[in-house]
């Protein structure tokens, strides 16, 4: 930690913190630590060092504050939940994308009973069936 004289505002990086006199409290102090941690800036990385810092060093009362203003105010903490499918729901999309790509070649779907659409205007057969 280094002294900060001079300084007008405290500093947080990967090689220690710069707190000036006037600013040295804990929760400045547990702020730029956050930033050693973390090696990042207010990002959610940041702001989960910061909650277990607060929580370690100030008390459960106030991480739990911390927690609650996090939530009022939608600052995530913690990484984004990465969606996962269940085997039928993926199978169920794999099927789907057979099937549009099938649509697409002009294929006939075999798993829906469809056949092939008719080329031309689509008229060709209902013309055959109306000529004598």
């Amino acid at each position: 930690m280094e002294d900060g004289r001079g300084a007008r505002c405290a500093k947080g990086w990967y090689g220690g913190i710069s707190v000036p006199r006037r600013m040295r409290s804990k929760v400045v102090v547990l702020h730029e630590l956050a930033h050693v941690v973390a090696r990042c800036g207010h990002q959610w990385p940041w702001a989960n060092a910061f909650l277990a810092l607060v929580g370690r060093f100030l008390g459960r009362g106030d991480r739990d504050r911390l927690e609650a203003a996090y939530k009022k105010h939608g600052v995530r903490w913690t990484p984004k939940a990465k969606r996962t499918m269940t085997p039928e729901a993926l199978e169920r999309l794999r099927a789907q994308g057979h099937r549009l790509a099938a649509a697409r070649r002009g294929e006939a779907d075999k798993t829906k009973g469809g056949r092939v659409p008719p080329k031309g205007d689509g008229l060709d057969e209902l013309r055959k069936l109306l000529s004598f």
